[in-house]
């Protein structure tokens, strides 16, 4: 049995190979240049101030939350289930 020394908890942070990370950089670079665009502006569009607080955020959390733990427990439907559902 071959048993390899566990790497340093650093050099696992930017392991590529089975990692979510690079399904999910379009998302992150998105937020990160709108958060940039938000910061720049300081919640002023066209002249007109736009209150950034905490509650559209939390809101959206919470939303994203309830949605995604919904969708996380539903179990994927059968390959064989698909024809049944088909009204002839």
């Amino acid at each position: 049995m071959i048993v390899r020394p566990r790497p340093h908890w650093l050099r696992m942070l930017f392991v590529r190979r089975g990692s979510v990370l690079l399904g999910i950089t379009p998302q992150l670079l998105w937020t990160t240049a709108f958060a940039m665009l938000v910061t720049v502006l300081h919640g002023r569009l066209f002249q007109w101030k736009v209150p950034l607080n905490f509650v559209p955020f939390s809101l959206i959390g919470l939303t994203l939350t309830i949605f995604l733990g919904y969708a996380a427990m539903a179990p994927p439907a059968p390959a064989y289930a698909t024809p049944q559902l088909r009204i002839n």
